[in-house]
């Protein structure tokens, strides 16, 4: 038997994910919703920035993106760009 809040767990381990709701249904439904961070830019040494700022390696070799050519080093800066690329 397994345990909803374990799968949530486990799934929001995942860096894409910002949220994830299970519901059990009568009749052994599991209804699964996933809520996902935006992928918003790639880097020049191969990462996607998402939209909650973190950047991460680019496995899937994601490339209908916007690449961004420059670091962004002051914090500051780096959260407003983040911000403002995420809700495009």
């Amino acid at each position: 038997m397994f345990k909803t809040k374990d799968i949530k767990r486990n799934l929001e381990k995942n860096k894409y994910i910002e949220k994830a709701t299970i519901k059990k249904q009568f009749g052994n439904i599991i209804n699964i919703d996933i809520k996902e961070y935006k992928e918003i830019a790639s880097t020049k040494d191969n990462k996607i920035i998402l939209s909650n700022g973190i950047q991460i390696d680019n496995t899937y070799e994601l490339t209908d993106i916007p690449v961004l050519i420059n670091q962004i080093e002051d914090p500051k800066i780096y959260k407003h760009f983040t911000k403002k690329f995420a809700i495009a």
